[in-house]
């Protein structure tokens, strides 16, 4: 036992088992696995991904489709003429 003045010095080894204060302990755990995830063995999905693009404007432009081909086919085919896709546009771009 040391005695009541005396300093406890420590050893070599006390110092460096001992985390300094600047080094940074990180708890988190990787694991790596040789298969890709379920997610990304879609090529659908992984051009999405990597692409960026937004499903929801897909739906959009899709639902847009699909209400200007009825139009065309209920107005025998006077809706989907190019005078009448300049005219679109143009009113649906001051909107936008």
């Amino acid at each position: 036992m040391a005695e009541a003045g005396a300093a406890i010095t420590p050893t070599v080894t006390d110092l460096q088992s001992r985390p300094k204060r600047w080094e940074r302990r990180d708890t988190m755990q990787t694991t790596t696995t040789s298969t890709p995830r379920k997610a990304d063995t879609n090529p659908v999905t992984r051009f999405f991904r990597a692409t960026e693009v937004d499903t929801r404007l897909l739906g959009m432009i899709g639902a847009l489709l699909i209400i200007w081909i009825g139009f065309n086919i209920l107005t025998d085919g006077l809706f989907l003429t190019p005078r009448n896709l300049w005219n679109l546009t143009v009113q649906t771009s001051s909107v936008a």
